[in-house]
C-alpha cells in the first residue's frame, strides 16, 4: 500500500531489545510488510538514532532514547522507543510532545482523517517471588 487513500494501514510493533547490524534485516524485513513500525528498547542514544534512518530508504522515523546520554551511562544501554513510516503515505506527521522517555507519540493526519499513534515501552518491574501471575 502506498496511499492513505486506501481502506487500511498495516501498523507493526516489534520489541527490539537492543537495535543492532544482526537486527538490520529482521527490521528490514517487519519494514516490507508495514507501513508503519513501533520499535521499542532499541537502546540508541539521541546521537545514535540516525541509523534508524539507514535501514530503508522507503521510511522515515522520529524516536527518542531511553536514557541521558549526556550523563555517564553505567551498564548497557537501555529503553528507547521509536516510530518509522513510510514516505509514500499522503499524510502529514507531527510529533507529539511526552515527558517520558518511555513514550514518543505521532499524529498522521490528511484531509479527511487523524490518527495518534503512541510507541511505549514498559520494562518488568516488580518482585520476582510473586507466584501469582496472571
Amino acid at each position: 500500500m502506498t496511499s492513505c487513500d486506501k481502506a487500511s494501514i498495516t501498523v507493526v510493533s516489534y520489541n527490539c531489545r537492543g537495535y543492532n547490524a544482526v537486527k538490520r534485516n529482521y527490521v528490514n524485513n517487519l519494514l516490507s510488510t508495514a507501513d508503519i513500525l513501533c520499535l521499542q528498547e532499541h537502546w540508541l542514544s539521541e546521537s545514535q538514532l540516525s541509523i534508524l534512518g539507514t535501514i530503508n530508504d522507503n521510511f522515515t522515523y522520529a524516536g527518542v532514547s531511553g536514557f541521558d546520554s549526556s550523563k555517564i551511562l553505567q551498564g548497557r544501554p537501555y529503553g528507547g522507543c521509536a516510530i518509522m513510516w513510510r514516505c509514500a503515505l499522503s499524510v502529514r506527521v507531527d510529533i507529539m510532545p511526552t515527558s517520558s522517555r518511555r513514550v514518543f507519540a505521532i499524529r498522521i493526519s490528511n484531509n479527511d482523517w487523524q490518527l495518534l499513534l503512541l510507541c511505549v515501552y514498559m520494562p518488568y518491574e516488580g518482585d520476582d517471588t510473586r507466584t501469582d501471575c496472571f
